[in-house]
């Protein structure tokens, strides 16, 4: 969880994007943050909704207060009502949470409840209470008043209906407001914006490595599925500016799997070896050719890497520097 009582806002916070349904979000932040109701952002994994929380939070009257995230599913639910609420001294869980609980810490700010499907139906009943003023916060500052409540799912709350997992009164209560963030498949041109913007900012962090993209990688980025969404994204282009050698990141550099037709789909055997040869090639990359390194990486006897290289007919002297001693 965290808790930031800085009014500033962090560099990372941008939301990037100029795509229709990127620009559907952005109006909808600015009617949030115009108001204190509670707002439920509705999105796969990785689609970036706690920066949709943020965003919310910081451009409300509410952004020189406490901004207060928590992932509710990595918490254990008897835990979980402690961290919220917070627990009485002679409880013998509250060593084990946080004194007045969450809630009290972001009085005047925002609470950014991700993974809201985890919360139990009895906490989210509490959470209505805190909302229609039915329960207080007895350690919150008296002066400010509740926190905006944002939670964020994958499911829909009113899905499965009597079965649903969550508590119907402050499901909706949550469906006057709700925000879906898109999936970066169904945002075009944004995919390449958003990589620009990760290179860009490795570049500070790496400045001896790649610092553009290719247009044959901007095009086939622009195919694939991102079935992690923005944060695949984010971790694949770290990766490849981890490894790569040039100053142009090229189709093979992000390991993107292209769509095939039922025709196309190699047999297990050559996926396999293809896998192998690239697994190894990367290997080589980050070793720069130091053959022991490469096969400690690998978990392999070095004897047996040198028989994988030969196999896949790859010279490790091609990512060896000349000032490096051989292996």
């Amino acid at each position: 969880m965290k808790i930031e009582g800085s009014p500033r806002r962090r560099k990372s916070d941008v939301l990037i994007g100029t795509s229709a349904p990127m620009r559907k979000v952005l109006d909808q932040i600015a009617i949030a943050a115009g108001t204190t109701h509670p707002v439920f952002l509705l999105g796969e994994s990785g689609t970036g909704k706690e920066l949709v929380a943020r965003t919310i939070h910081a451009s409300s009257a509410r952004a020189s207060h406490a901004f207060v995230s928590i992932h509710c599913g990595v918490i254990p639910d008897v835990l979980l009502e402690g961290e919220l609420f917070g627990l009485p001294e002679n409880n013998p869980l509250s060593r084990f949470t946080r004194g007045p609980g969450l809630l009290a810490e972001a009085a005047g700010g925002t609470i950014f409840l991700d993974q809201m499907e985890a919360v139990p139906r009895k906490l989210q009943a509490r959470l209505l209470g805190i909302l229609t003023g039915d329960e207080v916060l007895p350690d919150a500052d008296p002066g400010l008043p509740t926190p905006q409540l944002i939670a964020a799912s994958s499911i829909v709350p009113e899905m499965s209906g009597g079965q649903s997992i969550f508590d119907q009164d402050l499901a909706r209560s949550f469906r006057s407001f709700t925000v879906e963030v898109p999936p970066l498949r169904e945002r075009g041109e944004d995919i390449n914006l958003l990589a620009a913007h990760f290179l860009h900012a490795l570049g500070r962090e790496f400045p001896t490595r790649a610092n553009r993209l290719s247009e044959g990688l901007k095009a086939r980025m622009l195919e694939y599925s991102w079935p992690g969404n923005v944060r695949e994204l984010e971790n694949k282009v770290r990766q490849a500016v981890l490894v790569a050698r040039k100053e142009e990141l090229d189709v093979d550099d992000l390991f993107l799997q292209h769509p095939l037709a039922p025709e196309m789909v190699p047999s297990f055997k050559d996926a396999k070896r293809q896998f192998e040869r690239h697994y190894i090639l990367q290997v080589l990359r980050v070793s720069r050719g130091n053959i022991s390194r490469a096969a400690r990486l690998a978990q392999k006897d070095r004897k047996d890497f040198y028989d994988v290289m030969r196999r896949n007919g790859i010279d490790p002297h091609s990512f060896r520097n000349k000032e490096e001693p051989n292996s």
